[in-house]
């Protein structure tokens, strides 16, 4: 049986802290995920500062949300159960070597092993092309229709598993409550005091003021950044946060 491994969160959310030994063995039960209510996600500006030799430095704003306590483990969970089969997917295509981002089969290297080999092969190779790029506004335009079907891609399905599709339906339909909104209705000062809450809402304000602050994603593409975070009691303009597709 497979041993999955999770990572406690300790921000304030919809749902209150708590340990996996709790809830490991709901959350495993595939009969469980089907039938879940993923809750809304938080919704932050952070600002991503770059630097150019011709611009100078470039801030840009990136809009990162952050998800229940339940639902990151779930989404770890899912995360795992998924990248053997994306692993195996990359050997049999003959890319291996090629496709480094969300592996987890390089023990012990990081990005800076990764140039090192890059620029080992440069000095061995006796002409090349040495491309950078970047994609605009990749996670907020990504269409859902395609996610899926690289999922089922990767699993070797025609369709998705039942459990499967509804965390695909917690990704691409997600709702969310600005971080902004939530201090103020709380009456907090900052984001700071509000991660000292041991919930956001009560379940009964909760009910109540989904209804005119609660915002979705109604749109065929787009999904939410940063689903998975490591966020620990830092206002989150001051942490940058993980994803489930980051």
């Amino acid at each position: 049986m497979t041993k999955y491994n999770y990572q406690k969160k300790y921000y304030t959310h919809f749902d209150r802290r708590l340990d996996i030994d709790k809830i490991r063995k709901w959350i495993e039960d595939p009969k469980k995920i089907i039938h879940h209510g993923f809750m809304p996600f938080i919704q932050f500006t952070k600002k991503h500062v770059k630097y150019s030799t011709e611009k100078g430095r470039i801030t840009k704003p990136r809009n990162l949300l952050y998800c229940s306590h339940v639902d990151a483990y779930i989404y770890q969970l899912y995360t795992q159960k998924l990248t053997p089969f994306y692993n195996n997917l990359v050997k049999s295509l003959g890319i291996n070597r090629s496709v480094i981002a969300y592996r987890n089969i390089f023990k012990g290297k990081c990005n800076i092993h990764f140039a090192y080999d890059v620029f080992n092969q440069i000095r061995i190779t006796d002409d090349c092309y040495i491309i950078v790029g970047d994609f605009t506004k990749f996670f907020d335009t990504l269409d859902h229709k395609y996610l899926k079907e690289q999922c089922c891609r990767v699993l070797g399905e025609s369709i998705l598993p039942e459990d499967f599709y509804q965390v695909y339906k917690s990704l691409t339909k997600f709702s969310y409550f600005e971080i902004d909104d939530l201090i103020k209705l709380t009456g907090c000062k900052d984001f700071e005091e509000l991660n000292k809450r041991d919930l956001i809402f009560q379940i009964e304000q909760y009910r109540e003021l989904k209804y005119k602050y609660l915002k979705r994603n109604r749109n065929n593409y787009g999904i939410p950044q940063g689903g998975l975070c490591t966020m620990v009691h830092k206002p989150p303009n001051e942490q940058c946060l993980l994803m489930l597709s980051e």
